[in-house]
C-alpha cells in the first residue's frame, strides 16, 4: 500500500471550538478527521492503525496536516490556535523526516505559535527518547504541545515529563458526571493544581452538561471543549468568536 492508494481527497476535517472557561470566548479549535468510513475503515482508530501497520503513517499524516491547516486558515478569527492530533507512532515510521511542518506553516503563512500538536497515546509509548527529540524540535520551531486524553494512558506522567507540554487535556472519562463523583473531582483538581504549578494550561474534554461545567469552573480548569458549548463544525463559517451569548452558561452561577 502507498499513499496513492488512499484517496485523501475524500477526507475532511471538522473543527470543534475550545473556549475560555470563564468568558466563553474562543481560544482554539481542534481538527477532527472525518469520512474515513468512506474509504472502508471501521473507525478513525482503524484508519491510523492500518497506516501504522503499512508504515505509511507519517507520509499520510503530512498530507493531512496540510489539508487541516489549509482549511483552518479560512477561519476569520485573529490569534486562533489549531490543535492537531499527532499519533506518536509517526516518530517510528521509516519515512519520518524532520521539519516538514515548518515548510507547511510557511507555505500557508501560519504563525507556528498558533499550531499545537496533541500527542495522542493510542498505545504505550515505548521509545520515549525519539518522542522527546521530536517534541524538542517542534518546540524549537515554536510549535506548542498538548497531552491528549491525560489520565488514561499508562505513560501519561512520563510523557508529560519529557514533552514539556503547554497544555493538558483531561480525558472525558474523568469529566463525565464529575459533579456526581467526588473521586473524579479530586483527581481532576489535583491535575489542575499540578499543571498550574508547572505553568501548563488545562483543557477539559467532553463537557456535555451544565453541572460538569460548574465543577470544572470551580477547580479552575482554563478551557473547556464539548457538546455543551458546540458540536464540531465542517463549515468554518459557523465557528464563532464567542459562545457566551448563545449558551448563557458563562454568565450564570449555579448558586443563582
Amino acid at each position: 500500500m502507498s499513499t496513492s492508494l488512499i484517496d485523501v481527497d475524500q477526507l475532511d476535517f471538522a473543527f470543534q471550538a475550545i473556549v475560555n472557561t470563564y468568558s466563553g470566548k474562543i481560544f482554539a479549535v481542534e481538527a477532527l478527521l472525518r469520512n474515513t468510513d468512506k474509504l472502508g475503515f471501521k473507525s478513525i482508530q482503524d484508519f491510523f492503525d492500518t497506516l501504522s501497520k503499512k508504515e505509511i503513517l507519517f507520509d499520510t499524516d503530512i498530507i493531512l496536516r496540510k489539508k487541516a491547516i489549509k482549511k483552518f486558515k479560512k477561519i476569520d478569527i485573529d490569534n486562533l490556535k489549531l490543535f492537531y492530533n499527532l499519533d506518536n507512532r509517526v516518530f517510528s515510521m521509516p519515512d519520518y523526516k524532520k521539519d516538514m511542518t515548518s515548510k507547511i506553516v510557511e507555505e500557508f503563512n501560519l504563525n507556528p505559535n498558533n499550531l499545537c500538536f496533541e500527542i495522542t497515546e493510542y498505545e504505550s509509548i515505548e521509545c520515549f527518547e525519539s518522542v522527546k527529540k521530536a517534541v524538542n524540535r517542534y518546540k524549537k520551531n515554536h510549535f506548542q504541545i498538548s497531552i491528549d486524553d491525560f489520565g488514561t494512558g499508562i505513560s501519561g506522567l512520563h510523557l508529560l515529563y519529557v514533552s514539556d507540554a503547554n497544555f493538558i487535556k483531561i480525558d472525558k472519562f474523568f469529566i463525565r458526571d464529575i459533579n456526581k463523583d467526588s473521586r473524579k473531582r479530586l483527581f481532576c483538581a489535583s491535575i489542575v493544581e499540578m499543571a498550574h504549578i508547572m505553568g501548563i494550561k488545562v483543557i477539559a474534554e467532553g463537557i456535555e452538561t451544565i453541572h460538569e461545567y460548574y465543577i470544572c469552573k470551580e477547580i479552575k480548569v482554563d478551557y473547556i471543549q464539548g457538546f455543551l458549548v458546540t458540536y464540531p463544525k465542517l463549515d468554518v463559517k459557523k465557528i464563532k468568536k464567542s459562545y457566551a451569548d448563545e449558551k448563557y452558561i458563562f454568565k450564570n452561577d449555579r448558586r443563582v
